[in-house]
């Protein structure tokens, strides 16, 4: 959800790391030695709102977007990120949103 909305608001480029799938870091730890076991599990956390949405990811995974933007610009991508949610997780009767937040568990036996 960020990075439609990292590259469609005004702001300086600065991600890029890597995300890894969980074949990369079953084949690390095979590779090392360890009998792996990876699996991944998505937890659906109950949020009142798209704007509750925002606050969640607000001072974890918004940061590194938001901390280089001037107030204006931080605003501008603010409303750009709110929008985005509200059509990627439409709202249940009372408001609520499920936020789908995916894990991914990795386990090595040695």
């Amino acid at each position: 959800m960020i990075t439609p909305t990292r590259t469609s608001s005004p702001r300086p480029s600065r991600r890029g790391e890597p995300r890894r799938d969980a074949g990369w870091y079953f084949e690390l730890l095979r590779g090392a030695g360890a009998s792996p076991e990876v699996w991944r599990t998505i937890y659906h956390h109950p949020l009142a709102g798209a704007e509750a949405v925002v606050e969640w990811f607000r001072s974890t995974g918004l940061r590194p977007y938001l901390d280089p933007l001037d107030p204006e610009m931080r605003e501008g991508f603010l409303d750009a990120y709110r929008e985005a949610v509200a059509r990627a997780y439409p709202a249940l009767s009372d408001g609520t949103i499920l936020l789908p937040f995916p894990r991914l568990f990795l386990l090595a036996r040695v």
